[in-house]
């Protein structure tokens, strides 16, 4: 009897394959790792019907012991690309407290139906630095991350984006362009993945002839080195040696000779925009107080950038001479309107489209602007949209900006073409990525980006022993504290999206808190173990919530976001103190666990702050604009008494010590690119090590309510540059 053929599953534009265990989206196919193919696979076999989670588990992973998060975080991942391919249509449903069930429209067919496949070559060059030589690779490895969005204190060393403070936002430079009229219309159907540092510290561009990258990579000792590696030869050149400032925006001229970006001054209020050739040299100082840019005119005459506080409370889009920075001219101030970010000067010279953002009752509303090159009133183009515009830039052609922006779903950056003038917005990309800056060759053979994330564990340790800390199963959290009863609670991604989770303090019997569909974070739990607070975006924006410790009696207590970060419970379980960002700073203020109106606490702009255990006092980072520096202040949270001010610039983490005598602190200062903890006792005694440098960073640490115990959130910054060629530039360069 002649054997039957393995049928082939076709749903909407997909076709899985068993026998050959791949996953077509219209003849393309999409990679998947092995146990995302097996649960589809599972799934599309017994479509219509219901798979228990246990069932799935057996199979997927068979004789092993897992976590039900490992097929959660698999399902998410499956239907973050099932929704990729048809946006508008939900496959996959999820059974409460059962499991799973396929709800696509499946047809099989016994294999014989007709692919159009097209082949790429995969001898792509990929650029890699191990120990500091440079080797080609013939390999051509998909990128792979998460990133998430992080608010980081603006100092010196310590990162490669800069937080700028309205709504918490990135800023980037992202790419220039030329008009090119044998430049082929855009697209990235043809276009090949190759992987360009491996380093994990380095992020950067390509160059508008296509022939060489410029990029920072991050030194051992936290300062970022300005570097330009050809693509042909490898050969790599120091174009500005270790940079202790954080670099606000970078860009080149239209005939790759130079380099222009802008690094912040101390007070890290505004920058410096600086010019220097791409093969080094000495950098020479062009315009000062600038903020966001830089951008240049096609002539590489002039060039455009954003000044914020040009007057009280509002910023401007200025250009200037390119050359020595004279001739500035005030093109359009944000008194007229929202302020403006991104500036991007047309290929044609006539106008620079800038993003900006109209806070809302109903949330932030992100727009494309253009202004005209001279000067004149803004005009919209497109659509508002609840998107985070990040980065974007002309094509060469004029026909549109290539952008980057949020995916509502996921929450992870994506690329998007604006088409001008009428504005409607195509996605480019779908994929799990998250990518940060765009740049462009201006024959479009050649595409940069950078992805970037923040990879975390959860661990814990004895509070007399926080050096020997043990790692828990939980993954990627940004915050974790700990319940009267022992257990933890922290924020962590499943399904696509934020959410809270319960477990016990050695990582077992992890539960979810969040419903399905809610999008949680930052936790704060009361210290009797009533209450949890937390962010939500449940109402459609950013508030603060509160519920039960199990999840239940969910009830928003604010109602002025979306502005809003860290809620914490006070001691007596009576207010709820969080920040909010207001005219240009953030600031402390506390609602009541009823609700109700909040109240401000202090009008000193904030970055980093902590209420202490006992109640009485919150320590908080800020900038003193009399000394030039970051200080710690900490004052009575009621009456008058004197501040105490500490000469210590702190981030990342700053917290209390259960006694609420001392303060834990990472400091900004310190060269290592993973810095120990220090102890400051509030008698006058000098700082103590607390925790030593470690391979991974602490961002979060809270101690349990006996203080018996520390959880600390621990890991590391990953940027790595990737470059996309189109194939038949590939074929070219590999002989193809």
């Amino acid at each position: 009897m002649a054997q039957q053929p393995t049928p082939v599953y076709e749903f909407g534009p997909f076709h899985v394959d068993p026998v050959e265990r791949v996953l077509r989206r219209q003849g393309e196919p999409i990679p998947l790792t092995s146990k995302v193919f097996d649960i589809l696979l599972l799934l599309v076999e017994q479509h219509g019907h219901v798979v228990e989670k246990q069932q799935l588990m057996r199979t997927i992973w068979p004789d092993t012991f897992v976590e039900e998060g490992n097929l959660t975080q698999n399902i998410s991942v499956l239907r973050k690309i099932l929704g990729a391919g048809e946006p508008s249509h939900e496959y996959i449903q999820t059974v409460p407290r059962r499991g799973y069930r396929f709800v696509g429209s499946v047809r099989e067919t016994n294999g014989d139906i007709e692919l159009i496949v097209e082949e790429h070559s995969k001898a792509s060059i990929v650029i890699e630095e191990d120990d500091g030589h440079l080797t080609a690779d013939r390999t051509n490895p998909a990128p792979t991350g998460k990133a998430k969005s992080l608010r980081m204190v603006s100092l010196p060393a310590i990162i490669l984006l800069l937080v700028l403070s309205l709504a918490g936002g990135f800023l980037w430079q992202r790419f220039r362009l030329r008009t090119s009229a044998a430049a082929p219309a855009f697209s990235l159907d043809s276009f090949e993945w190759q992987k360009l540092s491996a380093d994990d510290r380095t992020g950067g561009m390509i160059s508008p002839d296509g022939e060489f990258l410029v990029f920072q990579k991050r030194e051992a000792d936290g300062s970022w080195t300005f570097k330009q590696r050809r693509l042909a030869s490898l050969e790599t050149i120091t174009i500005v040696n270790r940079v202790t400032s954080s670099c606000w925006g970078m860009t080149l001229s239209h005939d790759s000779s130079f380099l222009y970006y802008i690094l912040a001054d101390e007070s890290q209020d505004t920058g410096t925009l600086y010019r220097v050739s791409v093969l080094g040299g000495t950098p020479k100082r062009i315009v000062d107080h600038a903020n966001g840019g830089p951008t240049l005119s096609p002539d590489d005459s002039r060039v455009a950038f954003i000044r914020f506080r040009f007057k009280p409370g509002v910023s401007a889009l200025i250009s200037a001479n390119a050359f020595d920075g004279s001739e500035e001219r005030v093109l359009e101030e944000s008194d007229n309107g929202p302020e403006l970010f991104n500036p991007a000067w047309s290929p044609d010279g006539s106008r620079i489209v800038c993003s900006r953002v109209d806070k809302r009752a109903d949330g932030n509303h992100w727009s494309l602007v253009e202004i005209p090159a001279g000067g004149g009133s803004p005009r919209q183009f497109g659509n508002p949209t609840e998107q985070h515009l990040w980065w974007h830039g002309w094509l060469p052609d004029g026909s549109g900006v290539l952008t980057i922006a949020t995916d509502p779903v996921t929450a992870k950056n994506q690329l998007y073409v604006i088409s001008y003038p009428d504005g409607s917005m195509r996605r480019v990309t779908h994929d799990l990525n998250s990518y940060i800056g765009i740049s462009l060759s201006k024959d479009q053979t050649r595409l940069v980006t950078n992805h970037s994330e923040r990879t975390t564990d959860i661990w814990t340790a004895a509070a007399n022993e926080p050096g020997k800390a043990t790692k828990t199963t939980a993954c990627c959290a940004a915050s974790v504290v700990w319940t009267p009863n022992g257990r933890i609670v922290y924020d962590t991604v499943q399904e696509g999206k934020r959410q809270l989770w319960i477990m016990d303090g050695d990582g077992s019997h992890q539960q979810q808190l969040s419903p399905e569909t809610a999008v949680d974070w930052s936790p704060s739990v009361s210290d009797d173990g009533r209450y949890v607070a937390f962010l939500s975006k449940r109402s459609g924006r950013t508030e603060i919530w509160r519920a039960d410790l199990d999840g239940r009696n969910a009830q928003r207590l604010t109602d002025v976001g979306p502005d809003l970060s860290q809620p914490q419970i006070a001691a007596d379980g009576r207010v709820v103190y969080f920040s909010q960002y207001k005219i240009g700073k953030w600031v402390i203020e506390r609602i009541s666990t009823e609700g109700g109106e909040p109240e401000q606490v202090s009008d000193v702009s904030v970055d980093l702050w902590s209420i202490s255990p006992d109640g009485k006092r919150v320590a908080y980072s800020f900038f003193d604009e009399k000394l030039g520096r970051w200080q710690i202040a900490v004052r009575a949270l009621e009456g008058n008494d004197s501040i105490v001010q500490l000469d210590v610039a702190a981030y990342d983490l700053l917290t209390w010590t259960p006694d609420s005598n001392s303060l834990i602190y990472k400091d900004a200062t310190s060269p290592e690119l993973s810095p120990p903890l220090w102890r400051q006792p509030l008698n006058g005694d000098k700082p103590q090590p607390f925790i030593a440098a470690t391979p991974e960073t602490n961002y979060w640490l809270d101690w349990s309510s006996d203080r018996k115990q520390l959880a600390f959130v621990r890991g590391r910054e990953v940027i790595n540059m990737v470059m996309l060629t189109r194939s038949d530039r590939v074929a070219k360069l590999s002989g193809h």
